[in-house]
């Protein structure tokens, strides 16, 4: 281990020595950390039926949607001279790509006094049009609070938390790599996939017709969820599932290869239990307990 390290060690202070001498030869200050000066303020504002769909292409951005408090689309964000954003307007769509220079890349986090409210991105959206979210978020949580008039939600970040509270979509997908995914007082018309590599997943007082949920490494918790069909699948975890349906509304397929299985209440080991109702729930963990309540 003691090798390993010193040989990532010594290719890590020969990448810094390369970037050092581009530095030198270059008039762009790579090692120069952006100053609260460095900072500028941007501010777009639309009315409600200018656009149908939105979409963002970000590196290191916190992304939070929010009701707005009058009949305009409004978007903030801070953008500095190695990390614009650029802004095009196609037809019905509105996009906003952010492009870091790519040395800065290699620096990301290392600006430890500067203002976490710099990365933040706010999405107001009035309430009198219905829109389609479509994000793709590097190294950045993600949050939908109060929103309720959205159509298709494609969310996906590769480091981050993913967290809905009150929202209403015909569809969710909301993908994380590295990061938790919370969904809480939300309803989907259609089809509900959350999916994370490295992370829990918990769905609170969810309504949907058809929920999705996998991931390698975390724990999978239902509460007070209604749907027609659901599958859960989870490499090393816990899934601990509760239905706001009666338990004869569902067929159970479930499996674990090291845990327990308890339906509600009562310790099983059956895969397969069959009911008269036409829903179904599908269960999968490698290393974990399964149980499933139901409402009454």
């Amino acid at each position: 281990m003691g090798k390993l390290f010193k040989i990532a060690l010594g290719l890590f202070l020969v990448g810094v020595g390369i970037l050092a001498i581009f530095s030198l030869m270059s008039e762009d200050r790579i090692f120069a950390f952006a100053n609260d000066e460095d900072y500028v303020y941007h501010e777009l504002s639309y009315d409600a039926d200018d656009f149908a769909k939105l979409s963002f292409n970000f590196e290191n951005r916190d992304f939070l949607f929010r009701k707005s408090d009058n009949d305009e689309i409004k978007i903030t964000y801070y953008t500095t001279e190695k990390d614009p954003v650029e802004v095009t307007e196609v037809g019905t769509t509105l996009k906003l790509v952010n492009e870091i220079v790519w040395y800065n890349q290699v620096f990301i986090g290392w600006n430890f006094f500067t203002n976490d409210d710099y990365y933040d991105v706010y999405v107001y959206l009035p309430d009198s049009v219905d829109y389609e979210i479509y994000l793709i978020d590097s190294n950045g949580s993600v949050d939908i609070t109060g929103v309720t008039n959205l159509t298709d939600v494609f969310v996906t970040t590769s480091n981050g938390r993913i967290t809905t509270d009150s929202a209403y979509a015909d569809s969710m997908d909301l993908i994380s790599s590295n990061g938790e995914i919370r969904v809480t007082g939300t309803v989907v018309a259609d089809s509900l996939t959350v999916a994370t590599s490295n992370g829990r997943i918990y769905l609170t007082d969810v309504v949907a017709e058809t929920i999705i949920g996998s991931t390698s490494n975390g724990k999978v918790v239902g509460t007070n969820v209604a749907c027609e069909s659901i599958t859960l699948n989870t490499s090393n975890g816990d899934i601990e599932i509760g239905l706001a349906g009666e338990k004869n509304d569902y067929d159970v397929i479930m499996s674990t290869s090291n845990g327990d299985m308890v339906y509600d209440g009562l310790e099983t080991s059956q895969e397969y239990i069959y009911t008269p109702g036409e829903f179904i729930i599908i269960l999968n963990t490698s290393n974990g307990d399964i149980v499933i309540t139901f409402g009454e």
